[in-house]
């Protein structure tokens, strides 16, 4: 099926180059991580807005500073 290998694909690249690529030489340029994780989301949540509108743009950028303070402050691991 042609749109699910689309929907895969663009997961795939969206993760590698926001995700991945980003912030980590954003994370170079800047000395912080943080500010790099804060950049990338909200650059991937912005370009999200024309196709899904505001609401799931804005959930976008929730979900990544969210998942920001959960990664670096290790509280998703700890029981």
């Amino acid at each position: 099926d042609p749109e699910s290998e689309a929907v895969i694909t663009a997961g795939i690249v969206e993760e590698t180059l926001f995700h991945g690529y980003a912030v980590t030489r954003l994370a170079q340029l800047t000395g912080s991580v943080w500010l790099a994780g804060g950049i990338s989301v909200t650059v991937f949540a912005g370009l999200h807005v024309p196709f899904w509108g505001a609401g799931p743009g804005l959930s976008l950028l929730v979900g990544g500073v969210a998942s920001g303070v959960g990664s670096f402050s290790n509280t998703w691991w700890q029981g």
